[in-house]
């Protein structure tokens, strides 16, 4: 499926939205999800770039999900899911607030094209340190459906 209007309406159902997300994300048990919210438009400034955010979701666990279907190869996606991924944190904690209120999150490109041209279905990135460290608690997850068979 690579109408976003479409795309839209069969994320609006709870219970598919939630289907799709433990299909992407197996490990995860999510009981239930908020209902999702379509378009979302995140707006920082007068003078910076916003981001609207196709599907945006939370579940029971208060990880947060940002669904986006991206039907054109601009070769932009790493960068486009940093900017998406600040942006998403920006509006997550108020002034004042610790920075430990950040949730969980990923960001999941459902592309009908091999993002990175090495023939996986699914490419997932987190930021975590070599010895563990630190982890960011952040991934970003590009599925490619010509090779998943979407």
């Amino acid at each position: 499926m690579t109408n976003d209007f479409l795309f839209g309406k069969v994320m609006q159902n709870p219970e598919l939205c939630k289907g799709l997300l433990q299909r992407i994300l197996p490990d995860l048990d999510i009981a239930r999800i908020e209902y999702p919210q379509l378009q979302k438009s995140i707006e920082p400034g007068m003078d910076a770039h916003g981001v609207r955010l196709d599907v945006y979701v939370k579940d029971n666990d208060e990880i947060i999900y940002d669904i986006e279907m991206q039907v054109s190869d601009t070769k932009e996606l790493p960068k486009r899911s940093r900017y998406y991924q600040g942006m998403i944190d920006l509006q997550l904690i108020d002034k004042g607030q610790r920075y430990k209120k950040l949730n969980r999150s990923y960001i999941i490109f459902i592309c009908p094209f091999d993002v990175f041209g090495k023939g996986r279905h699914i490419y997932t990135f987190e930021n975590i340190s070599p010895v563990r460290l630190l982890i960011q608690q952040l991934a970003c997850i590009a599925i490619n459906c010509m090779q998943a068979n979407c």
